[in-house]
């Protein structure tokens, strides 16, 4: 297959090993391919299989920090690019996503493992966005009262008028 396009991830899976490689049928690889004219160079990242995800997930619920960056380094770029897609601002996805590891890192011991371990971080992604629209949306309703009344205060001089002085 073609390489992903320049500064993207392309999910591939294995299907056939080479004696060495350390991959396994059924592996998958997230390959980047660096951005034209970057330094970058071509990254090939080991995508661990299910059952590996969910001794990572035992474990960093436990406290093992190694676990929790392997879950960091797995789901980043599912979440980033999930919240780059709702949000279209790169320091918003960014502040999201690392908030919603932060969270899920927190809660871990709240996970359900009926469901997949993306489908909960997706869904703090979700919930921290909405937050943040929530938040916004108080600050500009609050800006707008105060000017309101800075205006209304001018119109409202307390001065008399010409007809009662």
């Amino acid at each position: 297959k073609s390489l992903p396009e320049q500064g993207r991830g392309r999910l591939w899976y294995v299907r056939e090993t080479s004696f060495g490689t350390g991959l396994q049928t059924g592996d998958s690889v997230l390959i980047h391919n660096p951005a034209p004219g970057s330094t970058d160079t071509l990254k090939i990242q080991y995508l661990p299989a299910e059952d590996d995800i969910r001794q990572t997930i035992v474990k960093a619920s436990t406290g093992d920090q190694k676990a929790f960056s392997q879950l960091l380094d797995h789901y980043w770029p599912e979440v980033y690019h999930f919240q780059l897609k709702r949000t279209r601002n790169e320091n918003d996805a960014e502040d999201i996503t690392i908030q919603t590891f932060a969270r899920a890192f927190d809660k871990i011991d709240t996970y359900d493992p009926q469901y997949g371990f993306n489908t909960w971080l997706i869904t703090i992604s979700k919930n921290l966005h909405v937050d943040l629209l929530r938040k916004r949306k108080r600050n500009v309703m609050e800006q707008w009262e105060n000017n309101a009344n800075e205006a209304m205060k001018r119109v409202l001089d307390e001065s008399p008028s010409v007809e009662d002085q």
